[in-house]
C-alpha cells in the first residue's frame, strides 16, 4: 500500500515503468501534488546518489513507494525506501539540492533512466500543479 491508501496493481506499476521518461515526471508531479509525499531510497549510509554522464549528482525520487522498491537493485540492493513529507521536500530538499549543485532525478526506472531537472524547476512544476488541484 502507497501513501494516503492509494493502491497500485502489479500491472500499473509494470506499465509505468516502461513509459517514457515524460510521462513519467508528469505522473509524478501530479501524484505527489495529489498525494503529499516522496519516496527515496536510503542506506545505512544515507541517501543514494548517482552521477549523471555530466558527472553530476543527482537524487532520485519516485512518487511510491513500489517505484522506489522495484529500483532498489545493483549497487542499490541493499537500500529500502523511504518516504519525505512533500513539505519538507518542497521546503527543505530540493531548496538543499539546490544549493549543494545536485540535480533530481525524477521517477527513474529499473535502467536508471530518468527525467533529470535542476530541483528548483522541480519545485516549480509541483508549485503549479498544487495551484492546479486547489482550483478545481
Amino acid at each position: 500500500m502507497s501513501g494516503g491508501g492509494y493502491r497500485l496493481a502489479a500491472q500499473e506499476i509494470a506499465h509505468l515503468l516502461q513509459g517514457d521518461n515524460a510521462q513519467r515526471f508528469e505522473y509524478f508531479v501530479h501524484k505527489v501534488s495529489d498525494w503529499g509525499e516522496v519516496w527515496s531510497l536510503k542506506t545505512a549510509n544515507g541517501w543514494v546518489l548517482f552521477g549523471t554522464n555530466e558527472g553530476e549528482q543527482a537524487a532520485p525520487f519516485w512518487p511510491f513507494r513500489e517505484f522506489a522498491q522495484q529500483c532498489a537493485v545493483a549497487e542499490w540492493s541493499e537500500a529500502f525506501p523511504e518516504s519525505i513529507d512533500i513539505g519538507s521536500f518542497v521546503e527543505r530538499w530540493l531548496p538543499g539540492l539546490a544549493r549543494d549543485g545536485r540535480l533530481v532525478a525524477v521517477f527513474p526506472n529499473r535502467s536508471g533512466e530518468s527525467s533529470t531537472v535542476r530541483p528548483l524547476d522541480l519545485l516549480e512544476c509541483i508549485g503549479r500543479e498544487k495551484d492546479r488541484i486547489l482550483d478545481d
